[in-house]
């Protein structure tokens, strides 16, 4: 296993108090589901937006069972008292095809990513669209505004950022991720951004292309040209993009560059062995970016330097940017030795420096520790949420999981003690919760005023809230 000089496992200062954890929510039906996000409105934090990939819906096609990759959201406008669940549009029948408003019928989609305007009360959800038996796709945003508490996304309000309908395309869209601006900069207020891997031909498809960013200024109906963000050294090794916006209308975007990818026979997906993570800014709404820099020490990836699972354990890294201030926290998984930590920085605002080394904010290290999330709510307060194999940590492929969080009081300041968040452990196995395999790539944690909402999944959309002492 490489070796990794940046690894600091259990050396932070732990500081007192931690999490009171709330009851767990369900906001969907049914099953089985991945891979998922949540934002509460930073404005009325009591209206709370989620959506999952959902694998409910079978039919019989050819004399087998096929499993549709489609995206369900669910809101509530009571603080999670109570919730709504709705599919994204697609048309009926055997087989269904997901719709989008440029007329075109789709077989599957996956990665949904949400937002919310808080000024203009509209909320966002972005989605990959794409074909399975040629090579169509695309990268679509839907939009709606937030009337008496509800939301509906429908097949006219999903509109397209990239798409090649081309049956023999070699580009490929994929790893989105979103932001609206609600900053106090009045002359950017209300954009949409939109950042995502545009692989550039299908045999690069199991590594990484460039980093693409665009920018709509009328809610999601137009997009600007895509600006590629990542330097051209690195194309063709770049994932997980992550966008955010800072209280000035700064567009903060960090991504993962993989030094060395491995193939791996009769898998898609090649193994990243060690990664940074890089950023740019840009000052001017999107139209141009900084030059790239590297945030991050290298680290050993979970995909090439990790340990067995049932599942893909691969794992994007997270982003945020504190509301106030503009400092930038970052979380991602690194693989120190037997067991995995998630690795804490530290970034002034817009990358105006350098950034802290890493710290592990595990406070155990036995076990292994995968998808992590983070957000920054309006009092400033880091949280950050994850999953731990730590109460299991001797078996063999880590599927026996929690979902564990922590906070800190502001972007510089020492983590609280970890607090299990999942009542329950959940159990991973292939055979049993997983035909896929698949557990996502992301997940997600929305926060405001002190109480934060961790999303995951144990087969359906599950949540909490995480309520931080003497808040202020």
């Amino acid at each position: 296993m490489p070796s990794n000089p940046s690894a600091s496992p259990q050396t932070l200062p732990f500081a007192a108090g931690t999490y009171t954890v709330g009851q767990v929510e369900h906001p969907t039906t049914t099953s089985y589901e991945a891979e998922q996000e949540i934002i509460a409105d930073p404005a009325n934090p009591s209206f709370v937006l989620s959506a999952i990939s959902d694998f409910s819906t079978v039919v019989n096609l050819s004399g087998g069972y096929y499993y549709y990759n489609l995206t369900k959201y669910a809101w509530s406008s009571d603080g999670g008292t109570t919730w709504t669940e709705a599919f994204m549009p697609y048309q009926q029948g055997q087989p269904i095809h997901p719709q989008t408003g440029d007329g075109y019928n789709w077989d599957e989609m996956s990665d949904p990513i949400v937002a919310i305007d808080s000024r203009n009360h509209i909320a966002y959800l972005s989605d990959l669209y794409f074909d399975d038996f040629d090579n169509k796709n695309g990268y679509y945003l839907s939009s709606s505004p937030i009337v008496n508490g509800n939301v509906d996304f429908t097949v006219a309000s999903t509109l397209p950022i990239a798409v090649s309908r081309d049956p023999n395309s070699q580009t490929f869209e994929d790893k989105p991720w979103i932001a609206v601006d609600n900053s106090r900069n009045q002359t950017t207020q209300g954009n949409v951004y939109a950042a995502w891997v545009h692989y550039l031909a299908q045999q690069y498809w199991p590594a990484g292309g460039q980093i693409q960013v665009v920018r709509s200024a009328d809610h999601g109906v137009t997009f600007t040209t895509p600006v590629i963000v990542s330097p051209s050294l690195q194309v063709n090794n770049v994932q997980a993009p992550q966008i955010a916006v800072d209280p000035m209308g700064r567009v903060i975007v960090s991504w993962m560059y993989c030094l060395d990818y491995e193939p791996v026979a009769n898998q898609f997906n090649d193994k990243c062995m060690q990664s940074q993570i890089w950023g740019a800014v840009s000052t001017d709404a999107g139209v141009t970016f900084s030059k790239p820099m590297q945030l991050t020490p290298t680290h050993n990836d979970l995909d090439g330097s990790g340990f067995q699972s049932y599942y893909r354990k691969w794992s994007a890294p997270a982003m945020a940017a504190d509301p106030r201030t503009g400092q930038v926290a970052i979380v991602y998984p690194d693989q120190v030795g037997a067991n995995s930590a998630i690795e804490y920085v530290q970034c002034p605002p817009a990358f105006s420096g350098s950034c802290s080394s890493p710290v592990a904010v595990n406070d155990v290290n036995d076990g292994q520790r995968v998808f992590p999330a983070v957000a920054i709510d309006n009092l400033g307060i880091v949280h950050i949420s994850w999953y731990d194999s730590r109460n299991d940590s001797t078996n063999l492929y880590s599927s026996d999981l929690d979902v564990y969080a922590t906070y800190v009081n502001s972007v510089n300041q020492p983590v609280h003690p970890n607090v299990r968040v999942t009542p329950y452990t959940i159990n991973f196995d292939i055979a049993d919760t997983i035909p896929f395999g698949f557990i996502g790539d992301y997940s997600g944690i929305t926060a405001v005023s002190g109480v934060a909402r961790p999303a995951w999944t144990d087969g359906k959309l599950s949540m909490t809230t995480l309520t931080v002492p003497n808040r202020k």
